[in-house]
């Protein structure tokens, strides 16, 4: 019924800014249920409920994460992001983690941040010997790119650390993205900022 499916899209417009609050005050179970209430309200969304996926990462629930990110890229099949961490969700649940989870990366196609090329060549490990991840870490030198290069090319190459088993490099590597102008001024909106102080202030204490 109308007002039945109005009152239904409501709830869950108001259960994912709820779940997007509690992420960003790193409260991922109360995020996570915010995010499961609005997709029980409103199955259509699923597809594109990737700020569930990332809280759902963060929650250990790495196969329902792994799950909401390959709907997701099914639907925008141009979004580096979502590939990668669906193979970031993956790398958990697999033996051999990244180094098998990468055999079945999901497929997307050209994303218009250019960034996202290295992005993915680096996680995809394209050449096989290390040079994606170099280019990476070049971008990340906020003195010959963009801004928001810096920042992403910082945190990704921090989430790739991480699921290689190195945390004291992804720490350093967050720890540059936090510090970049785009964390620290320009992007202070962008969730993916506040995906990376999640991050940070959550592994700080493991």
């Amino acid at each position: 019924q109308p007002v039945r499916a109005a009152a239904d899209r409501a709830a869950a417009l108001a259960d994912l800014r709820e779940g997007a609050e509690r992420f960003s005050a790193v409260d991922i179970p109360a995020s996570a249920e915010a995010f499961d209430r609005a997709l029980r309200s409103e199955p259509a969304l699923s597809p594109y409920l990737w700020q569930r996926g990332i809280t759902l990462y963060y929650a250990g629930r790495y196969e329902d994460a792994a799950a909401q990110f390959e709907s997701d890229v099914a639907v925008n099949p141009n979004d580096t992001e979502e590939a990668v961490w669906h193979l970031l969700s993956l790398a958990r649940t697999v033996p051999g983690g990244l180094r098998t989870a990468r055999r079945t990366m999901l497929k997307t196609g050209p994303d218009r941040r250019a960034v996202m090329s290295t992005v993915r060549a680096a996680f995809a490990d394209a050449d096989g010997d290390g040079s994606a991840i170099a280019r990476l870490e070049q971008l990340a030198d906020a003195a010959t790119s963009s801004a928001g290069d810096a920042f992403y090319s910082s945190l990704y190459r921090a989430l790739y650390a991480e699921a290689e088993g190195d945390a004291v490099g992804s720490r350093e590597w967050m720890s540059r993205a936090l510090a970049s102008p785009y964390a620290r001024a320009e992007g202070r909106s962008d969730y993916m900022v506040s995906v990376a102080k999640v991050h940070a202030a959550l592994r700080s204490t493991q």
